[in-house]
């Protein structure tokens, strides 16, 4: 699908000499002396005779004093929309076929050409309805590739999307077991807006967690329902979110007792990755820093670069070496709260469940210094080993971008 809009694209030629055409259609129009019916039609008979002698240039100047002189040539603007395709022109081809759709002479080729125009402008939503618009034609080739075109344009700026994110991890050095799983359906407020409302259901869970004065070893065990908003313009690498929740708590801790709370979080983020799927050699870029209500009213900011090696493949599957670094900071500056880790790691994935991977990491952290009050309540030292295995699955649009991590974790 992306390769026919790309290939469409491409076959539309460039202008090599954009200032030269700009002295050429400067140069004033010849006298029209048609009829009172047709008052243009010498002139677009001399852009014809033009077309024919391959004249190019020539053609598009006449043709456009043809529709200049008679605004209601519709065999002039048609053939001048080909011609300022052919030249590359985009804002002058739009103009000149808008012309038509408001004198009923669209036809189903100048439709299907239109929505190309406004895609390779990013102008999605004006692209989305014109090859809607296509779609109603009886022509079976212009039906095929409108299709092909609507699905491309519903991938990149969806309407209404789904997220479902699964993340289960092992953690040897406390022989601890989370979870955390997420769904989330989301709505764009408006056709073009870079602003969605979303409603989620979360839960987190920690075999490890304890009740008392330090939540020792938690990640967080709570089930979180409730909705927000989800800013982020397209193919924009940055994003923030703010969402309001009722959290009902699993387990007594310093956040609360077993029962249900409010949790309000507002957190903004950056993803990149280079190449956008690498292959053999990639880095990524992810950090975000958020307030979250339920944990103290504690500002937590997180820097997760990635670095990634293709390796090789073993039948259906994809063996992908990667180091990774965390460092996690918070206002509250609590010590497992405050880390720096170095993970390098092994990925394994199946190129049949693209949407699944396999990890085994190695982590070597140190717990960054912290007020002298909080370090005396550290009972784990400075530094610290750890082998984690996680299982990861996900499921989202290419608009949905968030950290690694949201909240407190050990």
């Amino acid at each position: 699908m992306i390769f026919a809009l790309a290939l469409t694209l491409a076959a539309i030629p460039r202008p090599a000499h954009a200032a030269l055409l700009q002295g050429v259609q400067q140069l004033s129009c010849p006298a029209a002396n048609g009829t009172p019916e047709d008052p243009s039609y010498p002139v677009r008979k001399a852009a014809f005779a033009a077309l024919t002698a391959n004249n190019a240039a020539e053609a598009q100047r006449l043709f456009r004093c043809a529709a200049t002189e008679n605004a209601n040539d519709r065999v002039a603007l048609a053939q001048l929309a080909y011609l300022d395709i052919r030249a590359g022109d985009k804002p002058a081809a739009i103009q000149d076929i808008e012309r038509l759709r408001a004198l009923n002479a669209i036809t189903p080729e100048l439709e299907l050409q239109i929505g190309y125009l406004y895609y390779a402008q990013r102008r999605l939503e004006p692209a989305r309805l014109a090859f809607e618009r296509a779609l109603k034609y009886d022509d079976p080739a212009i039906k095929t590739k409108a299709q092909s075109a609507l699905a491309v344009i519903e991938a990149e700026a969806p309407r209404r999307w789904t997220s479902l994110y699964l993340d289960t991890q092992y953690m040897e050095r406390f022989h601890d077991q989370i979870l955390d799983g997420d769904a989330r359906a989301y709505q764009r407020l408006g056709p073009e807006w870079p602003v969605s409302f979303y409603a989620h259901t979360r839960l987190l869970r920690d075999t490890a967690s304890h009740a008392g004065a330090l939540p020792q070893i938690f990640s967080d065990n709570a089930a979180l329902f409730g909705g927000g908003l989800f800013l982020q313009s397209l193919r924009a690498h940055w994003y923030v979110n703010a969402e309001g929740n009722e959290a009902y708590l699993f387990k007594e801790n310093t956040r609360g007792k077993t029962d249900w709370v409010p949790d309000w979080r507002a957190w903004g983020g950056y993803f990149r990755s280079w190449p956008e799927k690498p292959e053999r050699l990639g880095f990524e870029a992810n950090g975000s820093i958020g307030f979250y209500s339920r944990y103290q009213h504690d500002t937590i900011s997180y820097l997760q670069p990635r670095e990634v090696a293709g390796l090789f493949h073993l039948g259906s599957f994809a063996f992908t070496g990667f180091a990774q670094e965390n460092f996690s900071l918070d206002t509250n500056r609590l010590f497992y709260n405050n880390v720096a880790e170095v993970t390098p790691g092994l990925e394994i994935r199946s190129l049949r469940l693209p949407v699944a991977s396999l990890r085994a990491e190695y982590v070597r952290g140190w717990y960054l210094p912290v007020p002298a009050d909080a370090q005396n309540l550290n009972p784990y030292g400075t530094e610290y080993h750890d082998i984690r295995i996680r299982l990861l699955l996900w499921k989202s649009s290419s608009l949905d971008r968030r950290a690694g991590n949201e909240g407190p974790e050990q």
